[in-house]
């Protein structure tokens, strides 16, 4: 549907009032018989081959033909509709392979207009053969929302949705998280564009930490890399992690000017230099996750990592990975939601003496947001765990001080000797809460940001 003024003949031309209008122009409608019809189809083969395809060059195609029509992204919406009426057509409309038959002829009233389609494969190959590209966002094939991932700040709900939120442990940060695959032999490239990358987070109100964390196996010395088995997990091997104060505070960044200019900008060339750089470097799209962060646990830091207008300057040559700033050890938790509340008490009435440890930064237990909606968010499946245990260290060698010290041991009931004897008398060990067992996960960080106070 394109928009007209009937003040104008029929054919002939867009009403220019549209042009103002922050909701276009120009609108794809499209009536299914039921949800599911659509679902199915956004979900298959037939979505894909409307929108590009899959491969490298007809994504990348698709994103620069797309820029050089539109200004700004599009903006789907989706209505049920009531009251249907409609008549049974006396003509049907010519359709070759499910769609419309018709002789289009590109024109141009602008003979200044350097950038029609014909250009597009040009353009293109210069893209794919410069050294600009300086930022990297987050890609989807999927064209049913905004550009960039997005949570909505429709009624907050956690993993534990089926249970009263007055039974839930108060969430103390809200930490963003944004999931790559990073392509083999890409890893020290994709965290160069993040070292380019123009973003002012450290100048942000309600920002508290920031790292990039790449997967490692205990097995394996520092910066030696990332897990090989990192490339088979549908999660990814790097994860960017934000701590903010509040999930207030990360609404007004994802909505604000910030948030544009961290991810390619608003210009033509800044768009399109962040969809190349992202396809050529990442396998598949990003999955973002967002969590709500309980009984929130920092140290106030005795060194700050140093910014320029709110983000790091660290070298980068795009050969060799970034040094390790910090360690981080993750456990999975599996929590069914009949269980969460149990769970989140158990975690509650734990002895903790981590601030206690050397080289400890920071502790949070993640407790999954799985009603946060936008682009590129998708529903949680059971193979994906509802809590995350998360601590940061200084360094893997204070993990390893902490991992085969007495506090580790406290915290995880091991007493030995009589002490222990009397306890397994008295009552047996608690039934686990989770429905499979925990799953441990480990990343090094660089690109470290921390608040003067910490996480």
């Amino acid at each position: 549907m394109r928009r007209v003024s009937l003040d104008n003949e029929p054919n002939s031309g867009i009403d220019p009032q549209a042009s103002t209008d922050p909701f276009g122009n120009y609108v794809s409608f499209t009536i299914w018989n039921e949800k599911k019809h659509f679902n199915a189809w956004r979900g298959g083969e037939a979505f894909k081959e409307a929108h590009g395809g899959t491969s490298l060059f007809a994504f990348v195609t698709t994103m620069v033909s797309s820029a050089m029509v539109l200004t700004g992204a599009p903006k789907p919406a989706f209505y049920d509709g009531l009251l249907q009426q409609s008549t049974i057509p006396t003509e049907m409309p010519e359709t070759v392979n499910g769609w419309r038959s018709v002789e289009y002829h590109s024109v141009t009233n602008n003979s200044n207009n350097k950038h029609d389609e014909a250009n597009t494969p040009l353009l293109l190959a210069t893209l794919l053969t410069t050294n600009a590209f300086q930022t990297i966002g987050t890609v989807s094939t999927r064209s049913n929302g905004p550009l960039f991932s997005t949570v909505t700040n429709e009624e907050e709900t956690t993993a534990a949705a089926a249970v009263p939120k007055k039974d839930l442990l108060k969430r103390d940060r809200y930490v963003a998280t944004n999931r790559f695959t990073v392509r083999p032999g890409r890893a020290a490239k994709f965290e160069k564009r993040w070292a380019d990358r123009s973003s002012r987070l450290a100048e942000l109100e309600g920002f508290k930490y920031f790292q990039l964390m790449r997967r490692v196996s205990l097995d394996n010395e520092p910066n030696s890399g990332i897990d090989p088995q990192a490339s088979t997990d549908p999660f990814g091997n790097y994860v960017s992690f934000t701590i903010w104060n509040e999930k207030k505070h990360f609404n007004a960044w994802r909505g604000g000017e910030a948030f544009k200019e961290a991810h390619g900008g608003t210009s033509l060339f800044a768009f399109v230099t962040t969809m190349v750089s992202s396809a050529m470097v990442l396998t598949g799209a990003p999955k973002p996750a967002f969590y709500d962060g309980l009984l929130q646990q920092s140290t106030i830091p005795t060194e700050m990592p140093e910014t320029v207008n709110g983000w790091r300057s660290v070298e980068a040559d795009g050969k060799n990975l970034l040094d390790a700033e910090a360690f981080i050890a993750c456990n999975q938790f599996f929590v069914p939601p009949s269980n969460a509340v149990a769970f989140e008490q158990r975690w509650a009435n734990r002895t903790s003496k981590l601030k206690e440890c050397e080289g400890f930064v920071s502790f949070s237990m993640l407790r999954r947001d799985v009603k946060a909606k936008g682009h590129g968010i998708k529903p949680m499946g059971e193979e994906e765990p509802t809590y995350v245990s998360t601590t940061i260290w200084k360094d893997r060698q204070a993990f390893e001080n902490w991992r085969n010290g007495n506090a580790f041991k406290e915290a995880h009931g091991e007493k030995k000797g009589e002490e222990q004897e009397q306890q397994l008398q008295k009552k047996q060990p608690p039934a686990p809460l989770w429905s499979k067992p925990p799953v441990p996960i480990f990343y090094e960080s660089t690109l470290v940001i921390s608040s003067p106070d910490g996480a």
